[in-house]
């Protein structure tokens, strides 16, 4: 089996995207892969923060892309990898189509995602992570937060 080359974590700044990066930093490390941490932003998002909300005077999408940036940007330095590639896409389809689709356009051969460890029926049908691992091209990890 070849080594990892190309690892993907897509990360929803939830508590369990932290430790997904930090897990992705480590196999990115240990095979010297690439490392991308992507942020996909849905044009109708439901859970929007008020410091998201861009100012009168800004264009809303310029606003979400820096302010997603800068998110990134801290994330990656969490991870100690401040090299690690960040991508912002916008999508018009779900934040899990967009995350696969792009996975197939780069030639991604692992996605690192983090998983919440919620219970109940709900949780496993409306997992964006477990979407993923189903319908992505390549190898997938579910990271599961802790707590």
């Amino acid at each position: 089996m070849n080594p990892y080359q190309n690892i993907l974590c897509p990360v929803a700044f939830s508590s369990s995207c932290e430790l997904a990066a930090k897990r992705a930093a480590e196999l990115a490390g240990r095979y010297q892969a690439r490392l991308t941490l992507l942020h996909v932003i849905d044009h109708f998002p439901e859970d929007f923060l008020n410091e998201w909300i861009a100012p009168d005077n800004a264009e809303p999408e310029e606003y979400l892309r820096l302010q997603t940036r800068k998110k990134l940007a801290s994330l990656a330095a969490c991870v100690e990898m401040p090299e690690v590639e960040q991508v912002v896409r916008f999508t018009t389809f779900s934040v899990r189509h967009e995350i696969v689709l792009y996975a197939k356009e780069v030639g991604i051969d692992l996605v690192v995602i983090g998983s919440h460890t919620g219970q109940g029926l709900l949780s496993t049908l409306g997992s964006t992570a477990a979407a993923i691992s189903h319908t992505a091209p390549c190898d997938t990890l579910l990271v599961r937060a802790t707590g």
